[in-house]
């Protein structure tokens, strides 16, 4: 198993309220022309490790011990758990389920990996994005 040190939370910029089921398969789609080439253990080309829709379902996308390219810096896909909340946090913020799955999941992690530091995609070294967005709530 690799070591794990943080998770890093991104937005997909696709509509918030979508089911679950669109946003995964219009995530696989982009994300195998862009960045996979093959599917991984659970069957995604997905770059994250959790889909959180609006609603607050979620799904498990790739392995633990896969390397997820979402990060945008390799030290930090290689030591860290990517997940992905749908919706444009600049424009909306996240839904209460979806804040509340998120707790649950991190909550999940931290007790099997240890204190992971939480952090949004922005604060990673090199990136210039402000995902997960403006309205997105700082996490411990």
């Amino acid at each position: 198993m690799r070591r794990l040190t943080h998770i890093v939370t991104h937005h997909s910029i696709t509509p918030r309220d979508l089911p679950l089921a669109l946003s995964l398969r219009s995530f696989d789609r982009t994300h195998k022309a862009r960045l996979h080439k093959y599917k991984n253990a659970l069957g995604h080309y997905i770059a994250y490790h959790y889909v959180i829709a609006g609603n607050g379902d979620y799904k498990q996308t790739r392995p633990f011990g896969s390397v997820g390219y979402h990060a945008g810096n390799w030290s930090m896909n290689k030591e860290s758990i990517g997940i992905c909340l749908t919706g444009n946090f600049d424009k909306e913020k996240p839904s209460p389920a979806q804040l509340k799955t998120l707790i649950e999941i991190i909550g999940g992690l931290r007790d099997s990996f240890g204190n992971l530091k939480v952090i949004g995609h922005k604060d990673v070294k090199g990136v210039t994005k402000s995902c997960p967005g403006k309205n997105f709530p700082e996490l411990k």
